[in-house]
């Protein structure tokens, strides 16, 4: 149990970029990424833009620094997640490397028996249940179809010691959606009302 309390309170959400991303650039002295244009907080040099990986068989994803550096974050995060959020990717049998580096980093889901995995995709739940079962627990996962219907919408910021007080403290937790239809400055101020509360 002791383990587990630790990583619930550190209450970290992570979002890497596995293939690249045309919003996202990178330094690759400092090893920190943001939006591209922007600027490194550390050298003050402008970010790099990654380089996208696209889908063939063979991605090699450590040949750039940026993409390598992300499955190194991800690797390292998957094996102290609580909850692992995936969004729409369907682990394309073409993407055999990517998959295999992750089951590596999560291990054996039935040594994971109180993680959860959840999925928002479009799919239906039977599909995705097949298609992630080297990753799910018995019945530790969730699916739903709309980001706005996953616990990291619903519980931004607080999302794994909601779910921790839900599941294993049966405690009800009041949901604080996300604000749909609105642009980031109005996002930004939603999620600094709530770092003023932490």
């Amino acid at each position: 149990m002791y383990k587990y309390e630790i990583i619930r309170r550190q209450k970290i959400q992570y979002v890497v970029f596995l293939h690249g991303n045309v919003s996202i650039g990178y330094c690759s002295k400092d090893r920190k990424k943001g939006p591209n244009g922007c600027i490194c907080r550390k050298c003050h040099k402008t970010y790099t833009p990654s380089k996208l990986l696209y889908p063939i068989k063979r991605k090699n994803y450590n040949n750039d620094s940026f993409i390598a550096g992300e499955w190194e974050d991800l690797k390292r995060v998957l094996e102290n997640a609580y909850i692992l959020t995936i969004f729409g990717y369907s682990a394309p049998k073409s993407d055999e490397e990517a998959i295999s580096l992750m089951k590596t980093a999560w291990g054996d889901n039935y040594k994971r028996n109180l993680e959860e995995i959840e999925i928002v995709d479009v799919k239906e739940e039977d599909e995705l249940c097949l298609t992630w079962k080297d990753f799910i627990h018995s019945h530790h996962y969730s699916t739903c179809k709309d980001f706005y219907d996953s616990w990291i919408a619903k519980h931004p910021r607080r999302t794994c010691e909601a779910f921790w007080d839900e599941t294993m403290e049966l405690k009800k937790v009041k949901e604080n959606n996300i604000p749909k239809n609105c642009g980031f400055p109005q996002l930004w101020d939603f999620y600094e009302q709530l770092k003023k509360a932490e």
